[in-house]
């Protein structure tokens, strides 16, 4: 078998252990696995007769800071918020927003795969919507930020 199918393996295989993980915990799993200071945006994911939602709560941002692809049959939304600077150093009594790259991913129903795929930034939140594949549009392996 060839490396490259195998490192795609594995990183599907990741990805599905994440989305397992998430279900049934609360920790976060940047706390855990990764060294690097990653947060995770509360996401709701709801679907109606013809559509799936994905919401994230990502105030502080810009349109334009956001990566949405799609893989397969996961969707990943990337971005980076950055920390608000000060010119003295506070000293913080409670510190509870966070900051810094995020990521998340999610595995889409099969019968969202493939479709075609809006993603639009107000008020600090990412909605993106995705039709069902009854819908004769094209899909987009990269989503622009409306």
């Amino acid at each position: 078998m060839d490396q490259k199918v195998k490192f795609a393996e594995f990183d599907a295989l990741e990805k599905e252990l994440y989305h397992l993980y998430s279900q049934f915990t609360r920790m976060k799993y940047s706390s855990i696995i990764s060294p690097v200071n990653v947060w995770h945006p509360p996401v709701d994911v709801y679907e109606t007769k013809v559509q799936l939602v994905i919401r994230m709560e990502v105030a502080g941002l810009k349109k334009d800071d956001f990566t949405i692809s799609l893989s397969g049959k996961y969707l990943t939304i990337q971005g980076n918020r950055g920390e608000q600077v000060t010119k003295e150093y506070p000293t913080y009594h409670n510190m509870e927003i966070n900051f810094g790259p995020f990521e998340r991913n999610i595995k889409l129903p099969e019968r969202f795969t493939n479709t075609p795929i809006k993603a639009n930034y107000a008020e600090g939140f990412l909605e993106i919507i995705i039709k069902s594949k009854e819908s004769t549009e094209k899909s987009s392996k990269r989503i622009k930020v409306e």
